[in-house]
């Protein structure tokens, strides 16, 4: 097998291998005139050479042209003119063609001249356009850039008024912070005025009208409490008494207002819209609270002038209380009680709740504490229609009034 390491032996290494000088090569005609059109000064000697040659050319083809134009004319002139007939001396008469070339001559010159003339006023016409347009542009350039020095100066009012604007609600924001803490600080004030005439009201009235021992107190002779349950369970509250006088006259009466720890907290009897009137002729009741939390309230209810010893008066409360009943919703049940201390009969007691549709559920209620006497539960309905129970009982004895009345109202779902 052939094998080549890489180093020649020099036996039989034709010539042609071997190394050659190199050959220049000689440059030819073509390339030699393009290098001397490269030089710019060979150019310049090249275009002056040309325009004498030309100029030697037209002049020649000129003299020629006036000459080929002259003998032409010429001999137009004689074939055109014909020579009289019979050899008279005279003008020759002119051939009827020469006429026609002569005119359709004059009518190319005649349309060429019009032509020019309409090309002319159409150019002018341009020209004024053109000078207009031009005016145009000036007066939009001038526009554009007033329009531009007016956007420039109505970005720098913009944001001269953005600056103004962050600092005006800077301000306001600081204005309404302090305004804020002031107003907290009066109300923190204001409850604690309130909680002490509050505390101060309850010391009074104890002082001044005691549980007199030994003495018939009031009696509560009807009695009605009425719950309209709107579908958030906000709930409007009316309570009516009649109350009778025992053996002393009575000044005041201490009412309640109760809410489980599933309602909505209220701060205050205005938050409840809290109202009392008296149903009696020349008679009216006030009150002063007592104690005031977010769930228990009491007032004490002045009668003016005092209920005689032996009389009654009728007294009617009511309230609104936003989500009082949110127990039923949340538990689906809520206990009512009433601690009624009657020191005779109650010859009525009445409970009745309406819910407004739209909770999806009902009301339903049950005797879950002492058993009234004649007492029944039925179903009712209020003046707007609203669905619900009404519970009753009557000739309630005292001596059952030990403890307090509770009945129980569940919501089911429907």
């Amino acid at each position: 097998m052939p094998h080549d390491n890489g180093q020649g032996s020099g036996l039989g290494q034709p010539e042609k291998d071997k190394a050659l000088p190199p050959v220049i090569e000689a440059e030819g005609v073509q390339a030699r005139f393009l290098r001397f059109l490269a030089n710019p000064e060979n150019l310049s000697l090249i275009g002056a050479a040309v325009l004498f040659i030309g100029v030697l050319w037209i002049a020649s083809e000129s003299v020629e042209i006036a000459h080929t134009i002259k003998e032409t004319v010429q001999a137009l002139l004689v074939a055109a003119c014909e020579a009289p007939a019979n050899g008279a001396a005279g003008a020759g008469e002119v051939k009827p063609w020469f006429v026609a070339v002569v005119i359709f001559f004059l009518g190319v010159v005649f349309v060429a001249a019009v032509y020019a003339l309409a090309m002319y006023f159409r150019a002018r016409k341009l020209r004024s356009n053109l000078r207009e347009c031009s005016e145009r542009r000036s007066e939009l350039a001038g526009n554009l850039q007033a329009a531009t020095s007016e956007r420039d100066h109505a970005k720098g009012a913009l944001a001269q008024a953005a600056t103004e604007k962050e600092s005006l609600e800077n301000a306001l924001q600081k204005e309404r912070e302090q305004s804020q803490q002031t107003r907290t600080a009066l109300a923190q004030q204001l409850e604690g005025i309130v909680g002490e005439t509050v505390r101060a009201v309850s010391k009074i009235s104890r002082q001044m009208f005691p549980a007199i021992v030994g003495v018939k107190g009031k009696t509560f002779r009807h009695v009605r409490y009425t719950y309209n349950v709107s579908r958030d369970f906000s709930a409007e509250v009316h309570r009516r008494c009649t109350i009778r006088a025992g053996d002393a006259p009575l000044h005041l009466w201490v009412s309640s207002v109760n809410a489980s720890s599933d309602a909505k907290p209220a701060a205050t009897f205005a938050d409840i819209q809290f109202r009392l009137m008296s149903r009696d002729i020349n008679s009216d009741v006030v009150y002063l609270p007592a104690e005031n939390d977010h769930f228990n309230k009491f007032a004490c209810v002045f009668f003016l002038p005092p209920v005689p010893p032996g009389q009654e008066r009728e007294v009617e409360l009511n309230y609104c209380w936003t989500g009082l009943f949110l127990g039923l919703q949340r538990n689906g049940w809520e206990d009512f009680s009433y601690p009624l201390k009657s020191a005779g009969m109650i010859e009525e007691f009445e409970l009745q709740a309406f819910l407004e549709d739209g909770t999806g559920g009902y009301l339903k209620a049950s005797e879950i504490g002492l058993k009234l006497p004649g007492s029944a539960i039925t179903a009712a309905a209020n003046d707007r229609g609203w669905p619900g129970f009404r519970y009753r009982a009557a000739n309630i004895q005292p001596e059952l009034l030990s403890e307090e009345i509770v009945a129980r109202v569940e919501w089911k779902r429907t």
